[in-house]
Parts: C-alpha cells; structure tokens; sequence
C-alpha cells in the first residue's frame, strides 16, 4: 500500500514539473517584432517583366532563435493584385535584430490584365505609383507559431 502512495506521489510531482516547464516555457517565447521596412523599389521594369524588392526589418526578443517558417505575401499595384512577394527560408539569431529580403517578379502584361495601365504609363512618365506589398508571415518559435500581418506600401517613381 505504502508503494502505491509513493508511485502515485512520484507520478503527481513528475506531472506538476514537466507542466510547469512546459508553462514556462510557453510564457517566455515571444512573437518576433515588426520594426519597419526599407529598400522598398522597383529593381527592373521592362517590356515583359516587373521586379520589386523590399527588406523587412524585425527584432527578435527571444533568448533563442527564430524561423520564417511561410510567408503569403500579395504584390497589389494601384490597388490591382497582380502577383505574390517571395521569400527564401530565413533563421534569426537569439535576441537581435534581422530583415528579410523579399523580391516580387510579376509579368508586365498584369499591368494591362487587371486594369492598371494608366499606373504602368504613370510610372514610364516619372509620376509615382502605389505599390503595395500584403499578407502574413509565420514564424516559429521553439515549436510555436506566430503570424505577423505585413502591409507596406510606397509610391515608387523611375529614378
């Protein structure tokens, strides 16, 4: 009977511990912090494709690193979706600050398809244009996942 009592008690201890790290370690892990963005331009417009760039800059507050683990980023231009921004899989040291490069390549001939021609002639005339660059991030933290709502937007001109 005494075997029982202590079994039952070892058992008891052995839950509350590893619910008590696993709680402490649940409350210690916070989601990465969206600082800003800069370099946000049109790298390349020609007769058949547009390239769009932007880095994104975060700071990680956690004692361990970070992962990009997907990203569903939509390239708007002049409020038109015309394509998504892509990104290569990223890791993030413990308690510093990173950004993510991201590139958007999307035909020209959106530009005609979803009605956004007047912008593309605006832009070949030097008169800004809206882009815009929305969705979520999703980042990973020790197994926990965190999504980030991402909307940058510039008016960009041919320099």
């Amino acid at each position: 009977m005494k075997n029982k009592t202590v079994t039952a008690s070892l058992s008891w201890s052995y839950f509350i511990l590893f619910f008590g790290f696993l709680f402490a370690s649940c409350s210690l892990t916070k989601e990465p912090e969206y600082k800003s963005y800069n370099s946000f331009e049109v790298k390349n417009f020609n007769s058949k494709t547009v390239d769009v760039s932007a880095n994104l800059l975060f700071y990680n507050p956690n004692s361990v690193g970070v992962k990009l683990s997907s990203n569903k980023l939509l390239l708007y231009v002049s409020g038109k979706y015309v394509g998504t921004a892509d990104l290569l899989p990223f890791e993030a040291k413990a308690k510093s600050e990173f950004q993510i490069p991201l590139t958007a390549t999307f035909a020209t001939s959106k530009l005609t398809d979803t009605g956004v021609l007047s912008s593309a002639l605006k832009y070949l005339g030097g008169k800004p244009v809206p882009i815009q660059i929305k969705g979520d991030l999703i980042f990973d933290v020790k197994g926990i996942k965190f999504t980030k709502a991402i909307d940058i937007q510039k008016d960009l001109t041919l320099d």
